[in-house]
């Protein structure tokens, strides 16, 4: 299971686990939120300094992301991202409750 823990306002993100919705290389879910914390770290190394990022650290299993932006412009576009990606765990987690859960 895949957990998932993501606060918009705060912009912090953690994520642990693996779905096990199907074999490796073949799992969907697993697919899913992979793409999302990929896009949601992608976009927040391209929109703010490093000076914003707290944790940062993505690897099989195990993702941390905590940002405070010193911009009003970027803090606005990394909680819109946050935001987004939230919302598309939270799709994930209503269709696979059993493989994702969203603390």
């Amino acid at each position: 299971m895949i957990r998932v823990s993501i606060d918009p306002v705060g912009m912090t993100f953690r994520l642990d686990g693996h779905a096990g919705y199907a074999p490796e290389g073949q799992d969907i879910v697993c697919a899913g939120v992979s793409m999302l914390a990929a896009a949601l770290f992608e976009y927040v190394m391209c929109t703010a300094d490093e000076d914003d990022l707290g944790d940062c650290e993505m690897e099989p299993g195990h993702a941390a992301l905590d940002v405070c932006p010193a911009s009003a412009d970027v803090m606005c576009a990394c909680r819109t991202a946050f935001s987004m990606a939230a919302m598309g765990f939270e799709l994930l987690a209503a269709r696979y409750p059993e493989y994702v859960i969203i603390d």
